[in-house]
């Protein structure tokens, strides 16, 4: 956005015509008070009013001036300046409006000042509103893929439920072809089953509201383990049991839960290990989920977070994955204020590690 224009008709005697600006569609629906707080309007009038060295200045937004008499006409001030703020879309903001009981001239440097300065105000209500609108956006996808997916589940049942009972009714008419086919359908519908879950699970948990909570760390493992159902020939143990953690519980169990899940379902070796352990840094509680597994390739740690991306592997009960489950993961962690990290090499299992942020 352009500043304002200053004209010569703003002299040390004064005027009260207002400079001449470029023409802009001024076309104003948006709540710009839902992304400006009333302190950074007072702030931002505040600063306008030391660089042009007048004793009063506020910003309008959508017709309404901020916190000055009603009743004020500024019109009649000898020192009148408006200068609209508009975004970088052309979306009309309100207008920065400076008076003096004195007439007066800006100098070229107070010029220059007001302008830039005008321009960082209304980058940054651009920048918000352009986050608002993604924010909005994002909601909207994810709830249509949560509308989606629901829709899908029950097809997906009925395809699998079809297939098992065509199995179970005709398998002595059909030779062995017929019955790999059928076998093959049975598996890709419930691949699909699989996807379908998966995302509905993924848009409810990265929704999940962060509520405070304090426990430990020990009844949050327990709890785990009775989900997991740890299967035989599987060890799974963990350290720091007494530690106090101030967290958001069922985030926290969602983010273990995941990581727990794909180390029992992939491990490919006769005895399993899975352990957690937590430190308690700073600001941040670290915590560490490893596993004896085939591991990820170095070419795979990064990709692996992303959204549907998946090794092509098996499970143990020969299904492939749906390539949501760490991307959930990585979306919660975030969500807390954290990082994760994978160290793993192929076929020596690995380790996740992960910060999130204390609440307390």
């Amino acid at each position: 956005m352009k500043g304002p224009a200053f004209a010569n008709e703003i002299t040390a005697a004064g005027s009260n015509e207002e400079a001449p600006v470029d023409t802009v569609s001024y076309t104003n629906t948006y709540k710009w008070l839902s992304l400006i707080s009333e302190d950074e309007l007072n702030n931002y009038s505040k600063i306008a009013a030391q660089i042009c060295n007048v004793p009063i200045a506020w910003i309008e937004l959508n017709g309404e001036k901020h916190e000055q008499d009603s009743k004020l006409d500024s019109t009649n001030m000898p020192f009148h300046l408006s200068s609209p703020l508009v975004t970088n879309t052309g979306s009309f903001i309100g207008n920065l409006i400076l008076i003096d009981t004195k007439p007066k001239t800006l100098t070229q440097r107070q010029h220059k000042t007001l302008i830039t300065f005008i321009d960082q105000i209304s980058e940054t209500i651009s920048l918000r509103k352009r986050n608002d609108e993604l924010a909005t956006l994002n909601k909207e996808l994810e709830s249509f893929a949560y509308v989606a997916a629901h829709d899908l589940k029950s097809p997906c049942s009925s395809l699998i439920n079809l297939s098992q009972l065509i199995n179970h009714i005709y398998s002595e008419r059909l030779d062995q072809d017929g019955r790999e086919m059928l076998h093959l359908m049975e598996l890709s519908a419930q691949t699909l089953n699989n996807l379908v879950e998966g995302i509905l699970k993924h848009t409810c948990t990265v929704n999940t509201v962060i509520e405070p909570e304090t426990f430990n760390f020990c009844n949050l493992m327990e709890e785990l383990k009775r989900i997991l159902k740890i299967p035989q020939g599987f060890t799974f143990f963990y350290d720091n049991a007494d530690l106090p953690v101030a967290a958001p519980r069922p985030i926290l169990l969602q983010i273990l839960l995941n990581l727990s899940v794909n180390a029992i379902k992939y491990n490919d070796k006769p005895q399993g290990l899975l352990y957690i352990s937590v430190k308690d840094e700073e600001n941040h509680y670290r915590f560490t989920v490893k596993d004896n597994g085939p591991g990820i390739p170095a070419s795979a740690h990064k990709k692996i977070f992303d959204l549907f991306t998946t090794l092509g592997r098996r499970d143990r009960d020969n299904q492939l994955g749906c390539g949501i489950g760490l991307c959930t993961v990585k979306k919660l962690v975030e969500k807390c204020n954290g990082a994760i990290d994978l160290l793993s090499m192929e076929n020596e299992g690995c380790t996740f590690t992960f910060t999130i942020q204390k609440l307390l």
